[in-house]
């Protein structure tokens, strides 16, 4: 015959193996969730996401910047800066480029293939200024000519108000 005593011992036992086995299944699946290559890949790709942008409003502000300082009275002077302008371009896409490169390397090596989505686009934008430099730097030549000219309207009408 088995006491009382006996069987709330087996009882508290198989309670206490039962909660033993639900905190390894949940210990389990938090680790296997760390080691998931796509969520790792998702973030990567996020990370290598917000450093592009990052990378292009930085690259904006440069240009921005670069344009204010093009004086408006000479035509040599607008050409500097235009180079000036068409450089900065140039090296913003090659680090775009390099971020980019950079983001799918270290999605790849954790197993994610997001980051493609951000390398493509900022590889062919690369791409087409490095084909096309002149047309690139035309562009911004005439740009910063349409800018300087506004510029100088608003300048000539604000005197003559005065």
């Amino acid at each position: 015959m088995t006491t009382g005593a006996g069987t709330g011992e087996a009882d508290r036992m198989r309670e206490e193996i039962q909660k033993t086995r639900a905190e390894l299944g949940e210990t389990a699946q938090a680790l296997a969730a760390k080691a998931d290559p796509k969520a790792l890949g998702r973030e990567a790709a996020e990370h290598a996401k917000d450093r592009v942008r990052q990378q292009t409003a930085q690259t904006a502000q440069t240009v921005r910047e670069t344009a204010v300082r093009v004086p408006t009275t000479a035509g040599q002077k607008t050409t500097q800066g235009t180079k000036r302008v068409g450089q900065k371009a140039w090296q913003g896409t090659k680090a775009i480029s390099q971020k980019a490169k950079e983001g799918t390397e270290a999605a790849l090596q954790k197993g994610g293939r997001g980051v493609e989505v951000v390398r493509k686009p900022a590889y062919r934008a690369g791409s087409k200024i490095r084909a096309h430099p002149a047309a690139s730097t035309a562009i911004a030549a005439v740009t910063i000519a349409v800018w300087a000219l506004q510029r100088r309207r608003k300048t000539a009408a604000a005197a003559g108000t005065r």
